[in-house]
């Protein structure tokens, strides 16, 4: 019976074999593979202020939380970050074992636990944006102004 059926298989005709389509051209993978080598680069850059860019990305979101006057808190950071609780209460967990952020209770409410940069926290941010800042320079430089603002243009369109 397997014989008979493999005989059938080898004749039936499949159209997308005429259509032999290289995946890593698509671009959905190229966007993929473009964030990964990115995320790589600015990881490599950011170890020298001893930060990853999840770390960094929770302490701007603090900071961005925190100069909205609103109460940074596990719940707001989730939304901000568009992750879950349980991922922003352990990288809240890691930031606080080195020293650069704070677990409180509200003042207002007992309930709420509120979450704040220290010093420390403040210094690391600073010198995380610096990175930032050198490592967009460094990508800005390989194109012209005119392909930086179609980069910006095709980039705002994605969703």
């Amino acid at each position: 019976m397997k014989f008979l059926l493999d005989k059938i298989r080898s004749h039936v005709y499949y159209s997308y074999m005429n259509e032999i389509i290289d995946i890593h051209h698509l671009l959905p993978a190229q966007l993929i593979g473009v964030g990964k080598r990115t995320t790589q680069l600015l990881d490599e850059r950011l170890a020298s202020v001893d930060l990853s860019s999840p770390q960094l990305w929770t302490l701007k979101s603090i900071v961005a939380a925190d100069k909205l006057e609103t109460l940074v808190t596990v719940t707001c950071l989730a939304d901000v970050m568009h992750t879950t609780k349980s991922n922003v209460t352990a990288m809240v967990d890691r930031l606080i074992a080195e020293g650069l952020v704070t677990r409180h209770q509200s003042e207002e409410d007992r309930r709420t636990v509120v979450i704040a940069l220290t010093e420390a926290g403040q210094q690391r941010f600073a010198a995380g944006l610096e990175v930032i800042c050198a490592f967009h320079a460094e990508l800005a430089s390989r194109f012209t102004p005119e392909e930086q603002h179609l980069l910006s243009c095709i980039i705002d369109k994605l969703p």
